[in-house]
């Protein structure tokens, strides 16, 4: 309702869940128009918070098939992991405030923490990248 007191909501964004971009199942509280809940937050003024970018670390060890290549100077170089990507699609979606991302070990968070170096993914990138997954898609990355 109107007196809420919500300021954030925490959604899974992510390669292989991008569903809160792309899925427009919720109903714009004036217009009634459908809209994604990344919409719909930004409608009601709430910030974002991306959780589960990496899939549980699934997207730092594999490469989904039907995403495309980074465009140069935003993939963090020529030996670019599977995680770069995934971290730039669940930074980078509209909407998203912040990407939310468990890691065990110093080195993880060095890696990671690259990425703030390197501006974020075009929305066409982003678009591409939100395909919907399909069987197979995983790729391991050996």
């Amino acid at each position: 309702g109107s007196r809420h007191r919500f300021k954030a909501v925490q959604l899974p964004v992510n390669l292989a869940m991008p569903e809160a971009h792309t899925r427009k199942n919720h109903h714009h509280q004036h217009s009634g128009q459908p809209c994604s809940a990344l919409e719909a937050a930004h409608r009601l003024g709430l910030a974002v918070f991306a959780s589960s970018a990496l899939n549980s670390g699934r997207l730092g060890r594999a490469a989904l098939g039907h995403v495309p290549p980074l465009p140069p100077g935003l993939d963090g170089g020529e030996n670019a992991e599977p995680g770069v990507a995934a971290l730039q699609f669940a930074r980078s979606v509209p909407g998203v405030h912040t990407a939310l991302v468990g890691m065990r070990s110093l080195a993880n968070v060095a890696r990671n923490a690259r990425i703030l170096r390197i501006p974020r993914a075009p929305e066409p990138w982003i678009h591409m990248a939100a395909q919907p997954l399909r069987s197979g898609a995983w790729t391991a990355i050996r």
